[in-house]
């Protein structure tokens, strides 16, 4: 998520990475997982340009306590793991011009088809769309803004 707010949202981006880092913190909490410190970087350290050392020292551990507990295979913080995004891999390939959250788009994923991109003109719905979907990359994703 950090990589989708860095790109399209980065005059909120101390925002929703707050909102991201206690989002992170209850289900980590919920699913009793405790919290593991690290001083290796596992996000971009291009971020800490933006945040407080504090949030940045905060999301980086919970990025690293999500890839130590085997985060890949938890429905839900797989989620948050940019690195699980690919490329499209069918030759039955769409486009999802004003894509909303991307009600359509799984709609055509589920019957075999990879989106090629998406683009809309709300910043909230492609992330929407980008969190729940983890089989398109952040460069696939284009924000049309209209203002």
């Amino acid at each position: 998520m950090l990589e989708f707010y860095y790109t399209y949202q980065k005059n909120k981006f101390r925002n929703k990475s707050t909102q991201l880092a206690k989002e992170i913190s209850a289900i980590l909490k919920f699913e009793r997982i405790k919290l593991k410190s690290t001083k290796e970087e596992h996000i971009p350290s291009i971020y800490g340009d933006l945040l407080d050392k504090n949030l940045f020292n905060t999301l980086n551990n919970q990025y690293f306590t999500i890839r130590q507990n085997d985060g890949v295979n938890h429905t839900l913080l797989k989620k948050y793991l940019p690195e699980l995004k690919r490329e499209p891999n069918s030759s039955f390939l769409f486009v999802d011009f004003f894509s909303g959250a991307g009600g359509l788009s799984q709609g055509l994923v589920n019957a075999g088809f990879q989106p090629a991109f998406v683009n809309d003109n709300d910043s909230e719905a492609l992330e929407t769309y980008y969190f729940n979907n983890t089989f398109l990359l952040i460069s696939r994703f284009y924000f049309l803004n209209l203002d």
